[in-house]
């Protein structure tokens, strides 16, 4: 049987990939088909490639993981970092870690969802956390690495759980209220339950590839994203009406590919785990800053016209969105969901 044309381009890539760090140091081979070894003094090589720029909040937590790994292992772990792309581009982060083209990456909840661990999908639900403390507090505890442990069978494994915000609403026209969706095409997450939650609310969900494009022919009306993504995207340029919500928590998994993680003796995985958690922390303060100031600038712009939701229009998403937590509670999820419950109960 053929090879499918992603596998065959994978192999091209790796294979590609190889013979660029053969010719850029002919002192470094592949071990195991996953980590780069230095022949001479037997340094350990740690790649990791992400879609941001060398100011992007990923590239400065992955730059303070490079550097507490480097330091704690005396320079004998060395963490390579590629940005804007440059082995892969976002949609094959975790294929490229599975296959070893990478060792690390940041894996975003919907990649994780599209993989099939449908499980992740339980910390999207709206209004399942309060605020950021509470979702810190049940990703960083017993059902954060109950949830992690679905990852090793796709050969990952977890590290730590990164911030990207609470998500809002970004509209090209007045946005005072939930009534002003109905009927509106609201741009969503490619998934079952975002749509099912837009339809809730009476709008029509709508998901694009490239959502540049999208906002540019104006085939929307509103776009649902975290405020960093909708700054980042330009999205306020056009959409420039903004109803803050926090409905709905997003994140992303810090992980390294799992048949790496083993070979490495427990002395470095020491030095991994604590500089994973040192990168944590400093991704979830960098990102709450980053916020804070958009929020403010976007306040003292005059650009944007933000509202907040009324303590009405709160209840009755609420309200509405109970129905999005029961089909959860009609599936193969029900157990960890009132597991969930019960922990942030606490």
């Amino acid at each position: 049987m053929p090879l499918p044309v992603k596998k065959i381009f994978f192999l091209i890539n790796f294979i590609l990939i190889n013979c660029y760090f053969f010719s850029y140091a002919q002192n470094i081979s592949l071990d195991n088909h996953s980590n780069f070894i230095n022949k001479e003094n037997k340094k350990i090589i740690l790649r990791i490639s992400h879609s941001g720029d060398i100011n992007s909040i990923e590239h400065k937590s992955i730059e303070q993981f490079k550097l507490s790994v480097e330091k704690l292992s005396n320079h004998q772990m060395e963490v390579k970092v590629f940005a804007k792309s440059q082995l892969y581009n976002a949609n094959e982060e975790m294929e490229a870690l599975q296959v070893g083209i990478s060792e690390l990456a940041i894996l975003n909840f919907d990649t994780i969802i599209k993989s099939g661990i449908k499980e992740y999908e339980l910390l999207k639900l709206p209004y399942l956390f309060t605020d950021l403390n509470k979702a810190h507090y049940l990703l960083d505890n017993q059902i954060g690495q109950k949830l992690g442990k679905k990852l090793n069978d796709k050969n990952i494994y977890l590290l730590n759980y990164w911030d990207q915000g609470f998500k809002q609403f970004s509209s090209l026209n007045n946005l005072d209220s939930l009534e002003n969706l109905k009927d509106l095409n609201v741009l969503t997450n490619e998934s079952e339950n975002s749509f099912h939650q837009m339809e809730l609310l009476r709008t029509n969900p709508y998901y694009y590839s490239d959502i540049i494009k999208a906002i540019k022919e104006k085939k929307i009306n509103v776009v649902e994203d975290t405020i960093i993504n909708l700054y980042h995207n330009n999205v306020f340029k056009y959409y420039n009406n903004l109803l803050i919500t926090s409905h709905s928590y997003d994140g992303s998994a810090f992980v390294i590919n799992y048949a790496f993680w083993q070979r490495l003796n427990s002395s470095q995985q020491e030095i991994v785990k604590n500089s994973a958690q040192l990168a944590t922390q400093y991704s979830r303060s960098l990102t709450a800053n980053y916020e804070y100031n958009i929020f403010n600038w976007l306040k003292k712009s005059n650009k944007v016209t933000i509202k907040i939701i009324s303590q009405k229009d709160l209840q009755f998403f609420k309200k509405i969105m109970i129905v999005s937590h029961e089909k959860q509670l009609n599936n193969q999820n029900k157990e960890l969901l009132l597991e969930i419950y019960q922990q942030l109960k606490k």
